[in-house]
């Protein structure tokens, strides 16, 4: 079950994946991050929240 996040809590994790992939050493990690932000980012757009 999806958890329900708020547009704040999205917008930190969008933000949080922003940050890692300058962390991100490793091709893995970097693909990871990519990732995880495209997922957030295409919640946020399908919710209206971001354009």
């Amino acid at each position: 079950m999806e958890r329900i996040m708020t547009k704040r809590q999205i917008n930190t994790l969008l933000c949080k994946c922003i940050n890692h992939e300058d962390n991100a050493t490793t091709p893995a990690g970097r693909k990871y991050w990519d990732a995880q932000y495209k997922r957030l980012r295409a919640l946020a757009v399908r919710l209206g929240w971001i354009d």
